[in-house]
């Protein structure tokens, strides 16, 4: 028979374990929650919901490919690394710069990220079916056939735009759709050719005053006579 000091040492050993169960459970459930919180908020702050690529993305991609950016694309325009890049770049094309990205200036880096994203949909050499119908799309955008969503999808503007493409190469009024190697192998080389020039064009410092609206910034200090 065990006598109350025994029974009363085994009691607290059960208690003292308890304890470290119940500690051990909590600081697995905190982990968890801001893991999971870090994530979560990671996907909000970079990716729109239907899983886009983020605008701040988009615009350090632009910034990496103009020289300026060297960091991680991560979307975050905070960084040291982010911060430095728009400065630099304001310091090209403005006298003042604040190193957050004005907005006169996000509609030209948007446009150079759009130009990279047919560069690289063109350049595409794989078997998957969605992205060389995305490699056909941008291709036929670029030469001036499609306006329709780089979707992947072959739908009604697509094949219209092929259509009106193959008339062209063959001067006649086909109604075909169907594109042979040689055909598909000039469009795409074509292609490339029109979107390394626009993208060298873009990279140059006269283009962004000729093409976008050169406002003047509001925090421009000003000294009384």
């Amino acid at each position: 028979m065990f006598g109350k000091k025994s029974i009363w040492i085994v009691f607290l050993g059960t208690l003292s374990l308890q304890a470290a169960f119940l500690d051990d459970m909590v600081e697995r459930v905190q982990t968890y929650g801001a893991s999971h919180m870090h994530h979560k908020h990671y996907r909000h702050r970079h990716y729109h919901k239907d899983h886009r690529v983020s605008h701040e993305v988009k615009w350090q991609l632009a910034l990496q490919y103009l020289g300026y950016y060297h960091g991680k694309i991560n979307g975050d325009l905070l960084t040291p690394e982010s911060y430095q890049a728009v400065e630099t770049f304001q310091h090209t094309y403005q006298g003042l710069a604040s190193g957050f990205l004005d907005e006169r200036f996000k509609p030209y880096l948007s446009d150079i990220y759009v130009q990279l994203e047919m560069q690289k949909n063109i350049s595409y050499e794989g078997i998957n079916k969605q992205k060389n119908v995305k490699k056909l799309q941008s291709a036929l955008q670029i030469m001036g056939f499609y306006d329709g969503k780089i979707d992947g999808l072959m739908g009604e503007k697509s094949k219209n735009a092929i259509k009106q493409y193959v008339q062209s190469e063959e001067g006649s009024n086909s109604s075909d759709i169907h594109l042979d190697s040689n055909a598909k192998a000039r469009l795409y080389q074509n292609a490339m050719t029109a979107v390394e020039k626009k993208l060298n064009e873009m990279k140059q410092k006269s283009y962004f005053p000729a093409h976008y609206q050169a406002e003047e910034t509001e925090d421009v200090m000003t000294i009384d006579p």
